[in-house]
């Protein structure tokens, strides 16, 4: 599945939050993402830095972020989960002066980066395996994004390995 998103970014997540896999087009986009625990993952996102630098309506993707937290944390009750949530809400408590949260949140997520300067729009879905026979399946998602206009097809097929 991976391989064949190329050369758009792809990650196998694993809950709670732990990327088990990610294609090329993932490792170009955010190198080391595999190599990083939950919490700095949720630290990474939710908090300062490059993340948030890069991506144009961070609070809308973050807002979409957090609330699939707390639909994990009210699903499950896991204590990691909820301690995640925890995290990130302490990180958007200390946002900056006038980043306002969106009120709502949309099923989908369409981050924007700016990467060095270059706007690329992007669409993020998830695959999940609710009614995986095995357990440990059904304990997996697949996060894809996907370009969302021509600038950013262009984008991902110029990264793409040859």
């Amino acid at each position: 599945m991976l391989a064949g998103h190329e050369p758009y970014p792809a990650w196998v997540i694993r809950q709670p939050l732990t990327i088990v896999r990610a294609n090329t087009g993932a490792e170009a986009l955010f190198p080391g993402l595999t190599r990083l625990t939950p919490g700095q993952l949720i630290d990474l996102w939710y908090g300062p830095g490059p993340f948030r630098d890069q991506v144009v309506n961070w609070a809308e993707v973050v807002q979409a972020g957090l609330a699939a937290l707390c639909h994990t944390a009210a699903d499950t009750g896991d204590t990691e989960v909820i301690s995640l949530l925890g995290r990130a809400e302490a990180h958007l408590r200390d946002r900056p002066a006038g980043l306002e949260m969106p009120a709502g949140s949309s099923p989908v997520a369409c981050p924007v980066f700016d990467l060095s300067g270059q706007v690329v729009r992007t669409i993020s879905t998830v695959m999940r395996f609710d009614a995986a026979i095995e357990v440990t399946t059904s304990q997996l998602r697949i996060e894809l994004m996907f370009p969302a206009d021509d600038a950013a097809e262009a984008y991902f097929q110029a990264r793409q390995p040859t």
